[in-house]
């Protein structure tokens, strides 16, 4: 009988380190993203007790694109993904991944929660 030693091998492990501003770095799979630098809380520098007021939330953009089907069963297409009345999901943004609420479907606007604001959609001139 031969005695064999299995050597335990241990994985390295990953280090990702995750840029503070746009000149620092990007997402790779997102390179238009700012998803990570607005969730980074800022460092106040100064001891000024007369702060700037903070930064407004950024707007997110939502565009409705389309609706279809009869009254009772209306489909919305907002910013590239397909909603029924009552439905949740998460939509691409210009402030990154976004989850909204659709909450009513009419002939020409829906409405929709982003967080608790609430937001009519209307389509573009044209539609």
């Amino acid at each position: 009988m031969s005695n064999t030693n299995h050597a335990e091998f241990a994985a390295p492990q990953s280090v990702f380190d995750i840029p503070k501003a746009p000149v620092e770095g990007k997402d790779p799979f997102f390179p238009d993203s700012m998803r990570l630098f607005a969730s980074q809380v800022p460092v106040q520098a100064s001891t000024n007790r007369f702060q700037a007021p903070a930064p407004a939330p950024a707007v997110v953009e939502l565009r409705l694109q389309g609706i279809s089907g009869p009254p009772e069963r209306r489909l919305a297409i907002i910013n590239t993904r397909t909603f029924a009345a009552g439905e949740e999901e998460e939509v691409p943004t210009n402030a990154g991944r976004t989850r909204i609420r659709c909450v009513e479907i009419g002939a020409d606007s829906v409405v929709v929660l982003v967080g608790q604001q609430r937001r009519e959609l209307r389509p573009r001139a044209g539609f």
